[in-house]
């Protein structure tokens, strides 16, 4: 009977013996080319089989992660749709479901189409005969649109009011009836109008619209005058005055509800003319405003008078290139309206003018100076448009094709007789 061998274990106690088949203390004795395995070596197989299964479905995980993470970017470089249940209303009925295009972070700019205007005298439209006439030669000359002073220097209405203040002022006792019927006409000759309107330049609404609505000489009580009586000196509106104010855009108001295309403010400034130094306005230093933003604010009140109507803001020449710090305090560009016009006309300009680092003599130099003063114009106004009012003289193309040279295709002709040959 052979002998027993006892194989010694202890797995509970972290410590076991060991036997390997070419032991000689092996069970039934070692024995060549027999390999019999531990249990130790066999606890060693099964850890790597572990740890292989476990790098290979890390691995696994690793290669999914890359399809998922490339499917989602792919996803992402398609057109997202934004508010996919947009309902497309067309003429203002529902319609169906429809992808929105992109938009740009700013607005795009309209560009304004180039527009020739005539200034047309009041006497002129008037006379009906007068005005056909006039109207056939505008559109033989080329122009797109006409200027009609509805409220003029002297304080005075060209149209019928309803305004009750008006009734104190007495601006409409010289309006013109038929102005409606005139404004149907020019528009039947395919032409636009342009009412202009002057603003704080009405000795009427100064003298008749109560305490507060003059600009004073030096105190309360006393009006200041543009000039000596004796050469006939009149009075200007205060900015200041809310009375004044609301009497200007009450009739801005009245005029954006007729057949009117564009509304044009002329005189939105403090005067001009005689000791400026001596003005008084009421209202100024409770107020704790600016001379320059009651301007602004007044443009911006009249705007929204205007509806929808556009509006174009007129200044001298000087101070739409940075002077006439008297009368505007300011530069009044970035006002909210639709255009600017700037009084170019030559005439008006004289000695020389500063642009930049150079002088120009408008009268020697109109080229030169028009197209030195549109590009800086045009700097000053950015996407906003231009329509220069211009002198409709001798040397009218050498004024239109300088300011082409600046990049200004619009502008308005005065004619003092209302006379005008070929425009452009």
């Amino acid at each position: 009977m052979g002998k027993k061998y006892k194989v010694k274990k202890d797995y509970g106690s972290g410590q076991r013996s060991s036997y390997y088949g070419f032991r000689k203390d092996f069970p039934e004795g070692g024995r060549k080319g027999r390999f019999r395995k531990s249990a130790s070596r066999s606890e060693r197989g099964k850890k790597i089989g572990k740890i292989a299964l476990m790098v290979l479905g890390f691995a696994a995980v690793t290669v999914l992660a890359f399809f998922i993470t490339d499917f989602a970017l792919n996803l992402s470089n398609k057109p997202a749709v934004t508010n996919p249940h947009q309902v497309e209303t067309g003429s203002g009925g529902q319609g169906k479901d429809t992808q929105q295009e992109p938009q740009s972070a700013e607005a795009p700019v309209a560009q304004q189409k180039a527009a020739a205007a005539l200034w047309l005298p009041e006497r002129t439209l008037r006379n009906a005969s007068a005005l056909d006439s006039f109207l056939a030669a505008a559109k033989q000359a080329g122009a797109s649109a006409v200027m009609i002073d509805a409220k003029d220097t002297d304080g005075t209405l060209l149209f019928p009011s309803a305004l009750e203040q008006v009734k104190a002022t007495g601006a409409t006792e010289g309006a013109y009836s038929d102005f409606a019927q005139a404004l149907q006409k020019i528009h039947d000759n395919g032409l636009s109008v342009i009412a202009r309107v002057q603003c704080f330049r009405d000795p009427l609404a100064a003298r008749k619209l109560g305490e507060g609505s003059a600009v004073c000489y030096q105190r309360p009580g006393t009006l200041w005058l543009d000039n000596s009586a004796d050469k006939g000196g009149k009075p200007w509106a205060n900015p200041y005055s809310e009375t004044v104010r609301g009497y200007l855009t009450g009739l801005i108001g009245e005029l954006a509800a007729m057949e009117i295309d564009s509304i044009l403010l002329d005189s939105v400034q403090f005067p001009s003319g005689y000791a400026l130094s001596k003005t008084y306005y009421i209202g100024e230093s409770e107020s704790g405003v600016s001379r320059n933003d009651v301007l602004k604010n007044f443009v911006a009140s009249a705007k929204q008078a205007a509806g929808s109507k556009n509006v174009i803001l007129m200044q001298s020449g000087e101070g739409a290139l940075g002077g006439g710090e008297s009368q505007y305090h300011g530069s009044l560009f970035g006002s909210g309206v639709d255009v600017y016009a700037p009084d170019l006309r030559l005439s008006g300009l004289k000695g020389s003018i500063a642009i930049g680092e150079e002088s120009f003599s408008p009268a020697k130099d109109p080229a030169g100076f028009l197209t030195a003063a549109g590009k800086q114009l045009k700097a000053a106004v950015g996407n906003f448009s231009l329509m220069p009012l211009l002198d409709a003289g001798s040397n009218l193309s050498v004024q239109v094709a300088a300011l082409k040279a600046a990049g200004i295709e619009s502008y308005i002709l005065y004619n003092e007789g209302g006379s005008y040959t070929a425009i452009k």
